[in-house]
């Protein structure tokens, strides 16, 4: 029996990929885990949406803040965007102090898609869900480029 050595090789490369996206993404405590619906297909639209979203929140809310995550573009589950996020400002206030449901409609104010934001849950589950094949379909997803590199450095676990 012939194996495909071009698709096996993919796949060793997207089993590595995600056990690097999994620990490059558990490094920090989020505040926060967003779903965040897409009106299309177009990778360069989702960071343009993301980019408006966080500039419009981040001032709103008085909050400086940092994430990462996927951007899936599997037809069958549709285009989306997860993120974890953290965030903090001068008074100590953290994202878990802002009302997602805000963070939320501005979403859907943006794009006209809907967003879900859920507390992030210390045991790193999202984390592994972000990493897993579900939302790393092969040639169906790109790494959300990562926001404020240097608040990501600040706050690594165990800084």
């Amino acid at each position: 029996m012939k194996t495909d050595s071009k698709n096996d090789d993919k796949l060793k490369f997207i089993i590595e990929y995600r056990k690097q996206l999994y620990n490059f993404s558990n490094q920090y405590d989020y505040d926060w885990f967003c779903s965040l619906n897409l009106p299309n297909y177009k990778v360069e639209d989702a960071e343009k949406f993301l980019k408006i979203w966080r500039c419009n929140l981040s001032v709103k809310d008085h909050i400086r803040i940092a994430y990462l995550g996927v951007i899936v573009t599997s037809q069958f589950t549709g285009p989306h965007i997860h993120l974890l996020m953290f965030g903090k400002n001068n008074r100590g206030e953290t994202l878990l102090d802002r009302d997602k449901k805000n963070w939320q409609n501005e979403w859907a104010r943006i794009t006209g898609r809907d967003a879900v934001i859920e507390d992030y849950y210390r045991d790193s589950f999202f984390v592994r869900y972000i990493s897993g094949p579900k939302n790393t379909p092969i040639n169906h997803f790109e790494p959300v480029i990562p926001y404020n590199d240097e608040f990501l450095k600040k706050y690594r676990k165990n800084n």
